[in-house]
């Protein structure tokens, strides 16, 4: 599918390039998340292939004298395979950052659409044999998804601390007489339900909102008051001088 849409965006008129260029980009996003997944029952120990994706040092010097921002790094594609002596590099890519759509030089900006679309070129390039697979070949069992902890653990109450203080809740009136402000923001719920699903499909395909309260209920009882939210769980704000 991902490719006939790929061709049907080459081939389309101008008019409809906006719309077709969407719809391919939602597509290889889904099909680098599941095909990630299909690497690792493909070959889980590294003994033919394997794909890495990291942040590194900028591979070109600043053109002017100016200390090193860490944060400005590239980011590397890479394909290994096991050698004597030590893993072989057959494929690497890199992206550096680009100033972001909104215009501020300070943030380190990656094209989700660009990374998404030269790591599809580069599994395509070296592992073929993953590309015949079946849709779902050895995805789905009985069991429960062993990566369901690293929802209920981690993803989902680091989301609900970062976007909760963007997030108004309604009062509702106790015993129909004491109004009182409300624990949770339902939209919340939903919101992090649905960014969860489009992201990590293969985990949260399932996911509803009343999971997503569930686990923030049982999160906030043992949660320490005074814990970091929003902006300040990663020490700096985006509305103040950070260059």
């Amino acid at each position: 599918m991902l490719c006939r849409e790929e061709q049907r965006l080459i081939a389309a008129v101008p008019q409809e390039h906006g719309r077709r260029a969407q719809v391919t980009a939602i597509l290889r996003h889904q099909f680098i998340q599941y095909f990630r997944v299909a690497l690792q029952q493909w070959d889980p120990t590294g003994e033919r292939r394997w794909l890495s994706t990291s942040f590194v040092a900028p591979s070109q010097a600043p053109a002017r004298a100016t200390p090193s921002d860490l944060a400005r790094r590239d980011l590397v594609i890479e394909v290994w395979e096991p050698a004597e002596g030590g893993p072989r590099l057959l494929d690497r890519v890199v992206m550096p950052p680009e100033p972001p759509p909104w215009g501020d030089i300070r943030v380190a900006y990656y094209d989700p659409w660009l990374a998404d679309r030269l790591c599809a070129d580069v599994c395509r390039r070296h592992f073929r044999e993953v590309m015949r697979r079946r849709i779902g070949q050895d995805w789905w069992s009985g069991r429960p998804s062993t990566g369901w902890p690293m929802l209920t653990r981690y993803a989902i109450p680091m989301m609900y601390d970062y976007l909760h203080p963007f997030y108004r809740v309604r009062s509702y009136r106790k015993d129909r007489v004491y109004l009182t402000p409300g624990h949770y923001p339902r939209q919340l719920f939903r919101d992090i339900s649905d960014i969860l699903q489009a992201e990590v499909p293969h985990l949260a395909a399932d996911l509803t909102e009343a999971q997503v309260q569930a686990v923030v209920q049982r999160y906030l009882q043992n949660a320490p008051i005074d814990r970091a939210r929003g902006f300040d769980m990663f020490g700096i704000r985006l509305d103040r001088e950070t260059a």
